[in-house]
């Protein structure tokens, strides 16, 4: 009997911006799932950054499921230095990160396919794949 409304990947953004309309990973830290790393994505302590994310508005108080602890970015700039087309870089002025949105799309766009380099050799999580290399721009 509430009102709610279920978002999934897709949620419509302003193209003019490349932002979406409900940022799936401002809520993410808002409800404590984790905070936003250098490479502008949500870091939990279980998966690091390698989450996907759905979001339901409700007009609902919820209490929480179980002790979500505290986790931030480790700062050690792997993201930054991996990425293709350099479009992270160190944040400044109190900001979580620092991305050129206009670089990462123009360069997913240009590949026709997917990066996702700075979400594949973050240290935090379980899953890193293989040592950090650092890219070397020719």
């Amino acid at each position: 009997g509430l009102r709610a409304l279920p978002l999934t990947a897709g949620t419509p953004y302003d193209n003019r911006y490349l932002r979406s309309v409900f940022s799936f990973k401002d809520a993410a830290q808002a409800a404590g799932l984790g905070a936003i790393g250098k490479n502008s994505l949500p870091i939990t302590q279980d998966h690091g950054p390698r989450v996907r994310l759905s979001c339901c508005l409700a007009e609902v108080q919820l209490e929480p499921t179980r002790d979500i602890k505290p986790w931030k970015c480790a700062g050690c700039r792997i993201c930054i230095d991996v990425c293709p087309p350099g479009a992270l870089s160190e944040p400044g002025g109190g900001e979580a990160y620092a991305i050129n949105q206009f670089a990462c799309s123009s360069f997913l766009g240009a590949s026709g396919c997917c990066c996702y380099e700075c979400q594949r050799l973050c240290p935090a999580g379980p899953l890193r794949k293989r040592p950090y290399k650092k890219m070397v721009s020719i």
